[in-house]
């Protein structure tokens, strides 16, 4: 049988397409809970709470850098909704115009 070398290789996915494009049929992994740190001694990294002064401790160091973290994931959200809007300006814009 001969064979046409100038023909593309032909599969499910098309004609072109390479073996990345095709989607996989298998899910995806699961994640990994990370495994709590240990410190070189073998010791935890965060001791064991063993009284209310330490969980109080805890609990208001928690609050305090939980709220550090919305305040931060708030400007992000407000930056983000700033390129949108300038991302959807650009694409009102003429490619070449003095504005684009």
């Amino acid at each position: 049988a001969r064979v046409d070398q100038d023909l593309p290789l032909r599969t499910s996915a098309g004609p072109y397409s390479s073996s990345s494009e095709v989607p996989s049929s298998t899910a995806k992994p699961k994640k990994r809970r990370p495994r709590r740190a240990r410190r070189p001694d073998g010791q935890d990294e965060f001791p064991r709470i063993t009284n209310e002064d330490m969980r109080v401790a805890y609990k208001r160091e928690f609050d305090r850098d939980h709220q550090e973290y919305k305040d931060l994931q708030a400007e992000l959200d407000a930056v983000n909704r700033k390129l949108s809007d300038v991302d959807k300006e650009l694409d009102d814009l003429q490619q070449g115009s003095p504005q684009f």
